[in-house]
């Protein structure tokens, strides 16, 4: 992904990423609190990608600003008051886990509408990795809890979605 947004001239949307970052911390901390085991070494291994692409979607040079909306900080804005409530509330694993996942999907929704709009704004093999990637995490948590496997199936889920997305709408060559 970072690739991507480098060579490939992917431009992340840089609501999505920043606080997919911080997000990440909570879904992290959430499994392993649930008994996530190594199954939380994909999440982590994410989380730092997130943390590097975030970066670059600060900069004019490689963020999709023109794709930021009205509508997306205030999904951001949600985002960040449930990572608070989560950090500053005595809650257990298995809400926490929850939460980080509400919080996913309010800001996971700027990226999904930019690769159905703007295809060319986000790369397909590093999204499709990333899929496989997640849904052999998710397969590789080791406790059954809620807590423990929510958001790594999510998170599998989610890239998966985003992957789909490009697959569907990428032009097709003739011949």
């Amino acid at each position: 992904m970072i690739r991507g947004t480098g060579v490939e001239r992917s431009q992340p949307h840089p609501v999505s990423w920043v606080v997919w970052s911080l997000i990440g911390v909570l879904g992290i901390g959430a499994s392993l609190e649930g008994g996530a085991g190594v199954g939380a070494v994909v999440p982590i291994v994410f989380l730092v990608i997130q943390v590097c692409i975030a970066a670059l979607s600060l900069t004019r040079r490689f963020g999709k600003w023109d794709g930021v909306r009205r509508s997306d900080v205030a999904l951001a804005a949600v985002s960040v008051v449930a990572i608070l409530v989560w950090r500053f509330a005595s809650l257990p694993a298995a809400v926490a886990a929850a939460i980080a996942i509400t919080a996913d999907v309010t800001v996971s929704w700027a990226t999904i509408r930019e690769a159905w709009h703007r295809l060319w704004s986000e790369s397909t093999r590093p999204w499709s990795i990333s899929a496989l990637g997640a849904t052999l995490g998710a397969a590789a948590v080791e406790g059954g809890s809620f807590a423990a496997l929510a958001y790594p199936i999510y998170l599998a889920l989610m890239i998966s979605t985003v992957a789909a997305v490009l697959i569907v709408r990428r032009p097709r060559r003739s011949g």
